[in-house]
């Protein structure tokens, strides 16, 4: 069990308090509380040796900076207990209470004092409505903070809780605080700071390339411009109420921690979301709140909801009522009107249920992902239907890797969608229906950052700064998981179909002795001539005609060329499988190798330009060029 500072405080500072309230407790109740075989108890000995167990404390800020306490502890209480038997007198010397509370007050201001014993009880299970933890941070649940954003805004902003949008700036004068700007170190990993106490700090001066000592007022947030916070996705403003909130949920537990190291003056909020210089697992919970909370405050749950639903009425009105078409500008116009990027638009709206955000403003390999719907809880937490081409081609999922090979699913948008015209069009796209139903046609992924900075919080952030690359494209990811999808009602026919087709295919093939034989079949199957296969294999006239020159009787095959005519026909990596083997013997296993691999098993639907780029940032050579 995690110590309880605050109670190891107490013990240290006012346990004889305590003790002499407990005692005084059992004298005036000895007959209700002692319990024997024998219910005559005539007298109780003043002499009484109490010891403490089972202890914890319940703290709750009450008016003003007062603060309420509830020591819980079951006492091992030794006392001599005289009976008049009918026959003998003795006396019993060891007598354990139950449960007791021992309630208590003080005053929490730049310490803790006028500590008072208000009364000792019997237990009962009392609800605490704004509880502290033993190193006082608020004991706040996600649930909470929309009520606290509101409790915060009716105290400094009320205006905000009808229609008027939330004014960093005028909070903070409301809040009697001051506000300055500078940058906060070198590295720029600190994006914020608030100062409690007047104290001298040290500032990065970049033009001189120097620190500057610089004495800063008490009650003064500092916030560096130019350090971007992730979590705040880049908004001034959410990061400014940010601080706010440290200010007004940690201020107890900032006094708190002073009483045992002097030197801490601030609040000091790093990029890896841990507050500087602070205890890791108290800062942890202070950063997860102030994160979750300034979204909640900056676009207040009622009137932002208000205006996403007149913007949704308007932007389908305008741009028509596809959702591609559409949902972006939603989010563009409320992340212009509440002043945050549309990124924390696009959380806020996830996070107050609107599933539909999810599929809006996603990147994958340096482009955007076009949006995408797909049913209501059909993604678990740090789940994904979008992957980078990169991300897919390291995985080492033997699942993933049987059924791209297969054929089954094809590397669409950036997603691996069902093999099916219902769901990829002729011109290899996702066709309307699949946009707005991923859910039915696409593979699942579980996402996971390598960046231990993101160990204490939810695998859903994780994956939203994944798809939202523009916040953090220095994070590195890998693939945990992968999981076909469960609710395709003609999954089976579809993949049966799928698999009969490529089998029959390659029956047909295994019958030809020659290249000809095997490209001119190839050919008739995809429906491609001479001119088409030249087009979109980019190999030349020369190339392709002595391919199929009845005469030909070609030995060597240059594996760039073969690679080029798979893509040319988008085979399925079985059949590019056996063309390969067909004509150059198999592909050798060296680095470059294991690109040709990649190409054929995961772009196979890809076009051979997508391919030469695939190798030319990988440091090989492409395939071929346009000309020859």
């Amino acid at each position: 069990m995690k110590k309880n500072n605050f109670l190891s405080y107490v013990l240290d500072n006012y346990y004889n308090q305590l003790y002499k309230a407990l005692r005084k407790y059992i004298l005036n109740n000895h007959e209700s509380l002692i319990l024997d075989k024998f219910d005559d108890a005539t007298k109780i000995d003043d002499d009484i040796e109490i010891e403490f167990n089972e202890m914890g404390a319940h703290v709750e800020p009450t008016e003003g900076n007062s603060i309420s306490i509830d020591i819980v502890a079951m006492p091992d209480v030794q006392v001599s207990v005289y009976h008049a038997g009918k026959y003998k007198s003795y006396e019993s010397e060891i007598v354990r209470l139950g449960k007791v509370i021992i309630e208590c007050s003080a005053k929490f201001e730049e310490t803790i004092h006028d500590f008072n014993v208000l009364d000792v009880y019997e237990y009962q299970y009392k609800k605490y409505d704004k509880p502290l933890n033993g190193d006082l941070v608020p004991i706040v649940s996600k649930t909470e903070y929309d009520d606290i954003a509101t409790e915060f805004l009716m105290t400094y902003f009320p205006s905000a809780l009808k229609d008027d949008i939330p004014n960093p700036y005028k909070i903070v004068k409301a809040m009697g605080l001051k506000l300055i700007r500078r940058k906060i170190n070198k590295e720029d990993t600190i994006f914020g700071e608030i100062f409690f106490k007047k104290s001298k700090a040290s500032f990065y001066d970049a033009f001189n390339n120097e620190y500057v000592e610089e004495e800063v007022e008490a009650n003064t947030i500092v916030i560096d411009d130019l350090a971007m916070c992730f979590y705040s996705f880049g908004t001034i403003g959410l990061t400014i109420i940010h601080e706010c909130l440290h200010y007004y949920l940690h201020r107890r537990a900032f006094i708190f921690s002073q009483i045992y190291n002097k030197n801490i003056t601030r609040i000091a909020c790093s990029m890896n979301g841990i507050i500087d210089a602070s205890d890791d697992d108290r800062s942890k919970w202070m950063e997860i709140q102030a994160n979750g909370i300034a979204p909640c405050v900056l676009m207040p749950k009622d009137s932002f909801i208000k205006n996403y639903e007149t913007e949704l009425i308007d932007a389908q009105r305008l741009h028509g009522s596809k959702f591609e078409d559409y949902a972006p500008h939603v989010i563009e116009n409320l992340a212009e009107k509440y002043g945050v990027t549309k990124y924390a638009v696009k959380k806020r709206l996830i996070d107050l249920g609107y599933n539909s955000a999810k599929g809006v403003f996603d990147y994958a390999d340096n482009a955007y992902v076009k949006p995408y719907l797909f049913a209501k809880d059909s993604l678990k937490e740090g789940e994904t239907y979008t992957i980078s081409f990169n991300d897919l081609s390291k995985s080492s999922s033997a699942s993933l890797l049987a059924l791209m090979f297969s054929g089954d699913y094809r590397f669409i948008e950036n997603h691996l969608i069902l093999n099916d015209k219902k769901y990829i069009t002729d011109e290899g796209e996702l066709t309307d229906y699949a946009r707005v139903h991923l859910d039915e046609c696409a593979i699942k992924f579980k996402i996971v950052a390598k960046d231990k900075s993101f160990n204490n919080i939810s695998s859903s952030f994780v994956t939203f700064c994944y798809l939202c690359r523009e916040i953090r494209e220095d994070m590195t990811y890998e693939i945990v998981s992968v999981k076909a999808p469960e609710s395709i009602p003609d999954i089976k026919k579809a993949r049966e179909e799928s698999q009969a087709r490529i089998a029959g295919m390659i029956r047909e093939i295994s019958t030809y002795n020659t290249f000809r034989e095997l490209l001119e079949y190839l050919m008739k199957e995809f429906k491609m001539n001479k001119a088409s296969l030249i087009r979109r294999s980019k190999l030349s006239e020369k190339t392709i005609s002595r391919y199929l020159d009845e005469k030909s009787k070609e030995k060597q095959f240059d594996i760039r060329c073969i690679v080029s005519i798979c893509l040319s026909f988008n085979l399925p990596p079985k059949l590019s499988n056996i063309l390969i083997k067909f004509t150059c013997g198999g592909i050798r296993t060296t680095p470059e190798g294991d690109a040709f691999r990649t190409i054929l098993c995961y772009m196979y639907d890809k076009s051979v330009d997508e391919a030469n780029h695939y190798l030319i940032m990988q440091g090989f050579k492409p395939l071929i060029k346009i000309e020859e």
